[in-house]
């Protein structure tokens, strides 16, 4: 046994063990939110403590490991959880939405993995596997400068998704240029099909498959990125015969799903020193019997931080239509952050979404004003 406790030691020691970091961030927050109807009526209406209004609260751990000739392991495990409900860890919170603190409640999530992956890098580059941010999520949060939770900011409007699971590889940075490749599924599986009357879901087909390229240069006070998207589906969903409740005969139904999207963004960021700002246009369109099929989204917006000391003030606003005219959503946000220290800062947000597309009926304006603090460690 003292033979063993040594030889542990030893490889502790010479870095044999991946080191493990506990990381993580709280934000807490009051806010006030109000929806309001076409005619000008407060339709819903919310006051209170809140989270996530700079930032998601996460908890997470991550590690590397040198493997020799080059070679560095590496992980990431992260968590979301939220502050104000009593599900703490079994639940994130969405703070776009009037929050509550109920299990499912309007602006919660169920789903608390962030991230959760490997990856091995050297001078070939990086190549990962698991659930990680998406290449667009990853360019499109850098023009914010409050975080990527920012409120009355449309600047994720035409983005695919936040995360999805699969492989990513990063090429070594050249010139100042860095090229990802992701390789995902947003829904079931590259190829998920049966041949039975369908899986535990209702699903006889659920393919997903995500191929996505980005480009970024970052070189002194210039950032300029492009990525492009393309999520490719086919799912069919079917249903046995059967029996309805009142005796009657239900037939056997199949539906279909299938058809692409494909998403572009370019963004870029110069700092004066005096400020920094940020542009991103946006684009997105969907194709065959998908949701919005035909319809084509595009956005664009527009950021002005300026550094005070340790304040920093933000304007964001942006524009999101839709070539069927149901969209035309104007949205502004205004704030002020302060660094307490390198790990604490409070700050006040106010932003504003405002719809006057033809399919803006229920939610026309929506308001939203919070002030909060958030620390990482």
């Amino acid at each position: 046994m003292k033979k063993t406790l040594v030889a542990l030691a030893a490889m502790a020691a010479t870095g044999a063990f991946a080191q493990a970091t506990l990381y993580g961030s709280i934000d807490v927050c009051y806010i006030s939110h109000s929806t309001e109807a076409t005619a000008g009526t407060v339709s819903q209406k919310s006051s209170g403590i809140g989270e996530s209004c700079f930032a998601g609260p996460r908890l997470g751990v991550k590690g590397e490991e040198d493997l020799g000739g080059g070679l560095k392991a590496s992980y990431t495990i992260e968590w979301g959880y939220s502050v104000i409900s009593p599900y703490g860890n079994k639940i994130r919170v969405g703070s776009s939405d009037h929050q509550t603190t109920t299990g499912g409640g309007s602006g919660m999530s169920l789903g608390t993995n962030r991230q959760s992956w490997a990856a091995v890098s050297g001078g070939f580059g990086e190549a990962k596997a698991g659930y990680f941010y998406t290449n667009a999520y990853e360019l499109l949060v850098t023009i914010s400068g409050m975080g990527g939770e920012t409120q009355g900011s449309n600047h994720l409007d035409t983005s695919p998704a936040t995360r999805y699971g699969g492989l990513k590889y990063t090429a070594p940075t050249m010139g100042g240029v860095t090229v990802k490749l992701d390789y995902a599924t947003t829904s079931g599986k590259n190829t998920l099909e049966t041949t039975s009357t369908g899986m535990s879901d209702g699903y006889k087909v659920n393919n997903s498959s995500v191929m996505s390229l980005s480009a970024v240069y970052n070189a002194g006070p210039l950032m300029a990125g492009y990525v492009h998207t393309r999520n490719a589906i086919a799912q069919t969903v079917a249903s046995a015969a059967g029996v309805n409740a009142f005796g009657g005969a239900v037939a056997a139904a199949t539906t279909a799903l299938n058809g692409s999207a494909t998403y572009s963004h370019l963004v870029a960021t110069y700092d004066l020193g005096v400020a920094k700002l940020g542009y991103m246009n946006g684009r997105s369109t969907a194709a065959g019997t998908l949701t919005n099929g035909g319809i084509s989204t595009n956005n664009n917006t527009m950021a002005l931080n300026v550094p005070l000391g340790q304040a920093t003030l933000q304007l964001v606003t942006g524009r999101t239509t839709t070539s069927d005219n149901s969209t035309d959503k104007r949205s502004t946000l205004v704030g002020a952050k302060y660094a307490l220290s390198k790990r604490t800062t409070v700050y006040v947000l106010s932003g504003t979404d405002e719809n006057a597309g033809t399919a803006a009926a229920a939610l026309d304006k929506d308001n939203r004003t919070m002030v909060g603090i958030n620390h990482t460690f």
